[in-house]
C-alpha cells in the first residue's frame, strides 16, 4: 500500500526537513512493532529514514506527526543542549541490581530464558513511557492546536491508546510483573491522559479514579507544574523530574544527538 497522508502530515515532514537540513528517505518495513518509525540522520546516515508499514490505516498519519514533532522540538534546540536519552551496559546493570528482590520472586512463575527476556521487555517499556511522554503531552497539545484537521484521527488513535493503558489495569497484569514497574507505568499512564482529557475536552481517567493511581499521578502532576516549559529542555527537566520521582535515576543516561551515529527517536 502506497503510503498516503494528509496535507498537514506533509506540511509537518516539510518542517522536519526545512529545520533540519537533511531530507527523508521513506521505506516500506514490515516488521515494525507499529504502524512507522522515524529514524534521524547521524554522522554516518545524511538522511532521516521514515520507515512504514505497508498494511497500515489512517492511524499512521498520527504515528507519523508525533514523530516528527520530536525531531523538531530537539532541533529548536540549542545544539549544545540536544540531547538523547539511551540506555548502555551501566543504565541496565543499575536496573538489574535495583530489581533483584522482584527478579528472584518472578523466577518461581517463568522459565529463567523467558524471564530473561521479561527483564528486558519491563526496563524497554518503562523507559520508553519515562522518555517520551513527557514531550507527547506538548507534542499532543501542538498538533490540536495548529492541526486541527488531523483532529478525528487524533482522537481515534489517543482513545485506542486510552483502551490499551486501561486493559492493563486488570489484577492479572499487576501478579505478573514488577510491582515497581507496573505502578509506574500506571502513574505516567493517569498523568498523560489527564493531560490528554485537558486538552480535548473528554474524560480519559475515570477508570483511575478508585485506584492508588490517582492520588499518586496527581502528586506527579504537582510536582512537575510548576516547572513546565514548552521546549525540548523542559522535556529533560521534566523527564529527569519524573525519574528522580520513581527513583529511576540510574536507568539511563543523556548524550549529545552529535556523539551517536544514527539516533532513532525512542
Amino acid at each position: 500500500m502506497t503510503l498516503q497522508l494528509v496535507q498537514g502530515v506533509r506540511t509537518i515532514l516539510g518542517r522536519v526537513t526545512e529545520l533540519t537540513g537533511k531530507g527523508i528517505d521513506f521505506v516500506e518495513k514490515e516488521e515494525l512493532p507499529v504502524p512507522a518509525m522515524l529514524t534521524m540522520a547521524g554522522a554516518d546516515t545524511p538522511r532521516h529514514r521514515l520507515f512504514f508499514k505497508r498494511d497500515h490505516d489512517e492511524s499512521v498519519n498520527h504515528v507519523i506527526a508525533n514523530e516528527c514533532g520530536h525531531v523538531l522540538r530537539l532541533y529548536n534546540a540549542p545544539e549544545e543542549k540536544r540531547l538523547i536519552p539511551v540506555a548502555n551496559q551501566k543504565t541496565l546493570g543499575c536496573y538489574t541490581g535495583e530489581m533483584e528482590a522482584d527478579i528472584r520472586r518472578l523466577y518461581q512463575m517463568y522459565p529463567p530464558e523467558k524471564l530473561m527476556n521479561l527483564v528486558m521487555f519491563w526496563y524497554e517499556s518503562v523507559l520508553y513511557q519515562l522518555t517520551k511522554m513527557p514531550s507527547d503531552i506538548m507534542i499532543e497539545k501542538w498538533l490540536h492546536r495548529e492541526y486541527q484537521e488531523l483532529l478525528p484521527i487524533q482522537l481515534r488513535s489517543i482513545g485506542a491508546q486510552n483502551d490499551r493503558a486501561v486493559a492493563t489495569l486488570a489484577v492479572e497484569i499487576r501478579n505478573t510483573m514488577p510491582g515497581r514497574i507496573y505502578d509506574a507505568c500506571n502513574i505516567m499512564n493517569y498523568v498523560y491522559f489527564t493531560a490528554m482529557g485537558k486538552t480535548f475536552g473528554l474524560n480519559y481517567v475515570e477508570p483511575y479514579r478508585f485506584t492508588k493511581y490517582f492520588a499518586r499521578g496527581e502528586e506527579l502532576i504537582s510536582l512537575v507544574g510548576p516547572v513546565e516549559v514548552d521546549s525540548h529542555e523542559g522535556d529533560v527537566l521534566v523527564i529527569n523530574l519524573w525519574a528522580r520521582y520513581f527513583q529511576f535515576s540510574g536507568w539511563f543516561d543523556w548524550v549529545p544527538i552529535g556523539e551517536l551515529p544514527r539516533q532513532q527517536l525512542h
